[in-house]
């Protein structure tokens, strides 16, 4: 979002991976739903819907009314970047994803909120 806001050209486009959310409010619902049906266990809670580091941030840039130039980052830079910090490229590159089908069908739960409603 920092980014967003004070960067108007960022080398995050064509970036392929996915990443699970969760809104806050979709957070409330599913523990509300835990406490008021009794349920014990182990449950996940997260968006429906991943997105990849370019689609969140085209999305935060709606939300925030700012135009984002992105762009691929040359193979070459990330290259280098890989080798001085590591860190930096799996977590900008790297896909990370939960599946909810079981809290959704333990609950008999569907999220409310969209994405976009959540990044705003």
């Amino acid at each position: 979002i920092g980014l967003v806001k004070k960067t108007p050209i960022l080398p995050l486009g064509g970036i392929s991976n996915k990443r699970t959310l969760l809104y806050v409010g979709t957070l409330v619902d599913v523990v509300t739903e835990i406490i008021e049906q009794k349920k014990a266990g182990i449950f996940i809670a997260c968006d429906d819907i991943s997105l990849s580091t370019t689609e969140l941030v085209e999305e935060i840039s709606k939300s925030l009314h700012k135009k984002v130039i992105l762009f691929k980052m040359p193979d070459i830079v990330k290259y280098f970047l890989s080798k001085i910090k590591p860190n930096i490229i799996d977590r900008l590159y790297g896909s990370f994803e939960l599946d909810n089908s079981l809290t959704k069908k333990a609950l008999n739960f569907t999220p409310k909120y969209s994405i976009s409603e959540g990044i705003k």
